[in-house]
């Protein structure tokens, strides 16, 4: 049915980047909270661009310094949507985020996989830090799963 448990493809992804940063960033704790047992094999490839995408931008401008910080990934399902959220306690967005993103690969490279996905992508920042949250459906091109 085109399904598949993404949970140890997400892990290795995430430990893998993860452990590319520990050198540069050792004070940086990541933390993954996975919460899908099934997804359709087609958002797969989208899903773990994105979160790559998401997670080297958290490790490379949240801790300028070096400082002590904190990357989350949570990744869930509630009703028809999934939900990823990569959220870091750095030094949050600076000023001209707006047209530093519009002209930025990076960003472009995030929409267009969130547009494959059918979905919606919002920064934001926290009490201290950044929030991206995507939503999407657990099918693509109208395509149940």
């Amino acid at each position: 049915n085109g399904a598949f448990d993404p949970q140890s493809y997400l892990t290795e992804m995430m430990s893998n980047i993860a452990k590319s940063y520990v050198s540069i960033y050792p004070k940086v704790k990541f933390h993954l909270d996975l919460n899908v047992e099934l997804i359709h094999v087609d958002a797969a490839v989208p899903l773990g661009l994105i979160m790559n995408e998401l997670v080297t931008n958290a490790y490379k401008y949240a801790f300028p310094n070096g400082g002590n910080g904190n990357i989350w990934v949570l990744f869930s399902k509630q009703s028809d949507y999934f939900y990823l959220k990569v959220e870091d306690d750095g030094v949050g967005l600076p000023d001209n985020i707006a047209e530093r993103r519009e002209g930025s690969l990076g960003t472009q490279l995030i929409k267009g996989l969130v547009r494959q996905l059918n979905g919606t992508v919002a920064w934001s920042e926290a009490e201290v830090g950044t929030i991206v949250q995507i939503k999407f459906r657990g099918y693509l091109n109208n395509e149940k799963s």
